[in-house]
């Protein structure tokens, strides 16, 4: 059986929630973009224990195919992870606290092969995704996001 866009999405939140750093609360995982109309909604919605730290999960894009003259279905889910988190100080402790946290993500994703058993179609798994700052809810935010594409395989019936 095929998993679906939910299945993938749900085990990409919880490798991301199981984080260092992340987990216990410290920061949120959602699996949509947040979107509230007012700023104090915002805030509200993207605050970990102490601070603003958000990690958001969603589809970008979908790419369906048919290999093996029909027999099986490849859909490519282009999938983003972003993540934020509110500058403290002059930024440099909170920079690399962040740093550090991107690192773990990176390799959360990277070496998990419950997710990655969807994902062996388009050759080595890629991680793309570039680190800046970003104004988010009125506050100073460290930002990264990366994107990794996952193959969902279904056998098509005969």
């Amino acid at each position: 059986m095929a998993a679906d866009y939910s299945s993938i999405r749900s085990a990409l939140a919880t490798l991301v929630g199981a984080v260092a750093g992340i987990t216990g609360g410290a920061g949120k995982v959602i699996t949509y973009r947040l979107h509230e109309s007012r700023p104090d909604d915002f805030q509200a919605a993207a605050k970990g224990a102490a601070r603003l730290h958000l990690w958001e999960i969603y589809r970008e894009g979908v790419t369906d195919r048919q290999v093996e003259t029909g027999l099986r279905a490849v859909t490519t889910h282009d999938i983003v992870v972003t993540g934020r988190y509110a500058v403290t100080g002059d930024g440099s402790a909170s920079e690399a606290a962040f740093g550090t946290i991107i690192d773990a993500v990176i390799n959360a994703l990277r070496c998990n092969v419950t997710v990655w058993t969807l994902q062996p179609e388009s050759g080595p798994i890629e991680i793309r995704g570039f680190i800046r700052h970003d104004m988010y809810c009125g506050t100073l935010c460290h930002f990264c996001e990366l994107r990794i594409g996952v193959d969902q395989i279904t056998v098509l019936s005969s």
